[in-house]
């Protein structure tokens, strides 16, 4: 070979300078020779003889790969909020149009506020005086629709609390409500993978509750009450489950057969499944067993309660060769030594050190294949599992396959979580399911032992009565995962009329033109303005509405007003000759001057018959009060008259409202009652809830308040009662009665949400470490760096005096990361090569920089940088070297060049 031409180089310094200066900026450097530019695209290429070695080969290959690896740009990335929140506007109270929701306070914190939606939770609803069954907001219970009518294990609408004959304490349970990944994230289904074992299997999660909505007199509120509660993890492989033994050594004669340490075993594998939304190892599966001579599990699509689970959590876990350590913070555990054979299962259990945090020894203990020690000291417990152990013949043989557990849970048939009373999940119960894949036509008892996990069932059948709003239940009680929470009433002060009866002295109306009554029918204007007949005397019921326009008087032609006025009339009344009729008065909307206009409602003949103005002789003897309802079909005041001669001439007073659904009719009333007594005399009588009664109580009649689902069961009530549609009665007096009114029928509220999160309607609060990630309801993620999104009041077009329906549709709405270079997230973007990086000298002319691989004998690019040189590569074996726009990577030898890739990779800089 020849050698390098020193004076050649010399004559080119002045030049290279100026080439390193021109690349100052550059990203990716080798001397003062630019590999790659600033967006991350290389500038060389690496060119290598066509005659020469494979190991000039390898070498221009190390040197592409690194130069590949550098091939990229650093960009930083923010979080940004994209799209807005679609509100859209329902039909009721007569509201149309296309609504809008405005998005306002981008700002980095984690607060994320959404209208109409439980943050980070699942929120659902039920009626007042309803049930939480499959099919909450019908207040039934039975029909088809609330309950899962299946009881086939392969059935999609099966109750996964459903039992049969064995599994009598989890109530039979049909009638429940389901919580599934679709509605809750944390419950998504997942996919199981048994890596050992070569197996993948679905599973699906939910939980299952029964309840009831009601009213309590003890507590002056609705309150909810949960009377079973469960969760349910199922497992499914062609609608099996997960496999105790895998491999080929097991078939459906033994699925179950394989020993507790044996590679087939699930124990070993350190398969993870969904609990609860978190992950969890299967430590331990034990079937039920098989009993000799007697069929356990006789099929393989029934299923069968039995065995246990036990699941755990893992803070260290690997393989250690003996002398290796782990660390359990507080302890360390070394593996000591692995035992001889010992028992008649030739175990070999773990000998394995507990040390303190200075290596003395604190305690020395063997632990068997698939079992759990636990060690505690200074209060904190240190579980320590050991999955298999290779005894060997030397001590780089012996191995254990071992982990630390942080947390181990014990799910045993029947029993109760924690068997002791004062433990925090002791009213927690599990149910292991179990399948025969193994059963074949004709099989016997010995292959009808369960070999596939179908389902865990946790449940509690306890009683949580009287829970008012903001109590919850913790599911379970330790590790505490999830609460459920009852939020009280989906309405607010403004969701409320405040309506008043009261009785006033009749001066408060003025002069008013009386004349003879008309006929009940046919409630005509009259137009004279003055006192063209004598004044009213004495008492008569003011009623009045805090809403404009919120009766309709009958017969009027469409007059609304806010306050009316009701007097009963006797037979030596002003009014004639009539018995047992009922005036109203009103100041019409076009009257010229303050007056009251009157007309008769009742009947004019004496006798035992009730007169009423209600809807029982038609529309026009009732006032509507379209806040409860729409029109006098639904929500109405109504006046019933009695005969004067046989009740003293008491006035019976209904509030008729809308309920909502019962069973399938949308529309049901409930109504409130009381009465004006002791009318004959109109100058003094007062408000009962009937002639016999001297509290300052009510009637209520319900359309739905039966059994459980009143206090106590009765239909008269002290004040504050609430009413189906979520009507208060705020309490009666002698001369006044007072309700706020729902607007609207209410909805219970209740929220499943994680434990830590403080989530009330509409808001999340979460602490979370950076890179962490939470799901919202709707699909919303927010990923710390943190965004916040506070979405607005939503704004739509009404009718007048009547209030929107918005519902938020706020899934258009997501965290993007878009590139706009502010400080948040910096990501590296790889250059996407186009060509080849490396080429034979043949194809090299006119590339430009190049790195030149192996001496001048075998590529002519080196060749040619080193033309007339005098150095030879015996006396400098390595040459690696910068010669204008090539870089000379070459050896004496095959190991030489491979040195110089080395030395000319170890010197490429990022800059």
């Amino acid at each position: 070979m020849k050698g390098i031409n020193i004076r050649k180089i010399a004559a080119l310094a002045s030049g290279i300078a100026l080439l390193g200066a021109s690349v100052a900026v550059a990203d990716v450097v080798y001397g003062n020779t630019q590999l790659v530019d600033q967006n991350g695209q290389p500038v060389v290429k690496v060119v290598v003889g066509a005659n020469a070695a494979a190991s000039d080969g390898v070498a221009a290959g190390n040197i592409a790969a690194r130069i590949a690896n550098l091939a990229y740009k650093s960009s930083t990335l923010t979080a940004t909020v994209s799209g807005e929140a679609a509100c859209s506007v329902g039909g009721a109270n007569g509201s149309t149009g296309a609504g809008s929701c405005a998005v306002t306070n981008k700002k980095a914190n984690l607060e994320i506020t959404l209208p109409g939606v439980t943050a980070g939770a699942y929120q659902f609803t039920t009626l007042i005086a309803d049930y939480i069954d499959r099919m909450p907001g019908n207040r039934n219970t039975t029909s088809s629709d609330d309950i899962w009518s299946s009881s086939s294990d392969t059935s999609t609408t099966m109750s996964g609390l459903y039992g049969g004959a064995t599994a009598t304490e989890i109530r039979g349970t049909q009638n429940v409500f389901k919580i599934s990944g679709a509605e809750f994230a944390p419950f998504a289904s997942a996919t199981v993978t048994d890596t050992s074992g070569s197996k993948t299997y679905s599973e699906t999660q939910a939980m299952w509750i029964y309840g009831e909505t009601y009213f309590s007199t003890s507590a002056d509120a609705i309150v909810a009450k949960f009377s079973g509660i469960g969760y349910t993890a199922k497992f499914d492989s062609g609608d099996y489950g997960i496999m105790v033994c895998t491999g080929s050594n097991y078939d459906y004669s033994n699925y179950n057969a394989c020993a507790i340490g044996d590679n087939e075993h699930i124990n070993t594998h350190k398969a993870e499944i969904q609990f609860l939304g978190q992950t969890w190892i299967i430590s331990e599966l034990t079937p039920p067993l098989a009993v000799a001579g007697a069929y356990n599990l006789n099929s393989t699509t029934t299923t069968l309660l039995g065995g246990s689970v036990k699941l755990a959590k893992s803070s260290q876990s690997g393989i250690i060769n003996v002398g290796d350590e782990l660390d359990a913070g507080t302890v360390k555990i070394r593996l000591s030594d692995i035992s001889v054979a010992t028992g008649s299962g030739n175990a070999h259990p773990a000998i394995v050190d507990i040390l303190d945090a200075n290596g003395a020894l604190l305690q020395q203990t063997s632990i068997n294949e698939g079992t759990t020690y636990s060690y505690t000291t200074g209060g904190t417990t240190v579980k320590i599992h050991v999955y298999k152990t290779a005894p060997g013949f030397t001590l780089n043989a012996k191995w254990a396959d071992m982990a630390i557990f942080t947390d181990e849970l014990l799910l045993k048939n029947t029993e109760k979580i924690d068997a002791s009373s004062g433990d925090p999940n002791y009213d927690w119960k599990a149910y292991i399911r179990w399948k025969n894949k193994g059963w074949a036509s004709g099989g016997n008892y010995s292959n009808s032992q369960a070999d596939n996990l179908r389902e865990i069932i946790i449940y509690d059948p306890e009683t949580y009565s009287g829970k008012t709003a903001g109590q919850s239940i913790n599911i379970i009680g330790d590790p505490i995962v999830y609460q459920l929470q009852y939020d009280g009433l989906s309405l607010a002060s403004s969701d409320y009329d405040r309506l008043k009866f009261s009785i006033v002295n009749a001066d408060e109306l003025g002069s008013v033109a009386l004349g003879t009554p008309i006929a009940e029918t046919n409630m005509t204007s009259n137009t004279t303005c003055g006192d063209d007949a004598a004044a009213i005397t004495g008492k008569v019921i003011k009623v009045e509405s805090g809403i404009s326009n919120a009766f309709k008087i009958p017969n009027s032609g469409g007059d609304t007003v806010n306050k009316f006025y009701v007097r009963y009339l006797t037979n030596s009344s002003a009014a004639g000759n009539v018995t047992g009729a009922v005036m109203l008065y009103y100041q019409p909307s076009t009257a010229a001057c303050d007056y009251w206009q009157g007309g008769a409602q009742g009947f004019s003949a004496a006798g035992a018959a009730v007169a009423s103005l209600n809807t029982t002789g038609g529309s026009e003897k009732a006032v509507a009060y379209e806040t409860v309802g729409t029109g006098t079909a639904q929500g109405y005041l109504s006046f019933v008259t009695g005969n004067a001669s046989s009740d003293g001439g008491n006035l019976s007073i209904y509030i008729q409202e809308d309920a909502g659904k019962v069973n399938s009719v949308s529309a049901n009333y409930d109504s409130f009652v009381f009465q004006a007594i002791g009318l004959s005399s109109a100058s003094s009588f007062e408000f009962k809830a009937r002639d016999s009664d001297n509290s300052d109580r009510i009637m209520y009649n319900s359309v739905q308040y039966v059994a459980e689902l009143l206090e106590p069961k009765s239909n008269l009530y002290d004040a504050p009662l609430i009413s189906e549609r979520g009507s208060k009665f705020i309490g009666l007096s002698s001369d006044t009665v007072e309700f706020d009114v729902a607007k609207k029928i209410a909805d219970a509220k209740y929220v499943l949400m994680s434990s830590g999160t403080e989530s009330t309607s509409n808001v999340l609060k979460k602490s979370l470490a950076e890179g962490e990630e939470t799901e919202l309801t709707g699909g919303i993620k927010v990923k710390v760096d943190t965004i916040t999104q506070t979405v607005g009041s939503c704004v739509a077009g009404a009718v007048a005096g009547s209030t929107p329906d918005c519902t938020v549709d706020s899934s258009g709405v997501s965290a993007v990361i878009s590139p706009n270079n502010a400080a948040s997230v910096e990501v590296s973007e790889p250059y996407l090569l186009s060509s080849d990086l490396v080429v034979l000298d043949s194809n090299a002319a006119g590339v430009g920089k190049v790195i030149s691989v192996g001496g001048p004998a075998v590529n002519s690019v080196t060749r040619e940088a080193l033309a007339g040189s005098d150095v030879d590569f015996a006396t400098k074996s390595v040459v690696v070297q910068e010669v204008g726009n090539t870089i000379v990577v070459a050896g004496y030898s095959a190991a030489d060049t491979l040195t110089a890739a080395g030395q000319f990779i170890a010197g490429i800089q990022k800059q």
